[in-house]
């Protein structure tokens, strides 16, 4: 396994190379990110909560860019999101 450091709005993170050819790995969002999908899927961000059964509130500290308030977003909610709306990119082998 290789890990690549990669800069993400000053922040570090690690890219981890996937062992499996043709695997894709999901990463905790960026506020812009989650913004961007919420408005893509049509929600407001009240509907988005409750599509992913939170609070108002913490959807907001979700999509917050100053860094005082920002919450990071769990990478299964992330997920479960992409996944209600539709636009969830790994494609599952039946």
């Amino acid at each position: 396994m290789k890990i690549f450091p990669a800069l993400t709005n000053t922040k570090k993170m690690r890219i981890i190379e996937p062992q499996l050819k043709g695997c894709k790995m999901l990463f905790e969002p960026l506020p812009q990110e989650i913004k961007a999908a919420r408005l893509k899927a049509g929600l407001t961000q009240t509907g988005a909560a409750e599509l992913v059964y939170v609070k108002l509130r913490i959807w907001q500290y979700w999509e917050a860019m100053d860094e005082d308030k920002q919450v990071k977003m769990p990478l299964a909610t992330w997920e479960l999101f992409l996944i209600k709306t539709g636009q969830h990119k790994i494609k599952v082998k039946k």
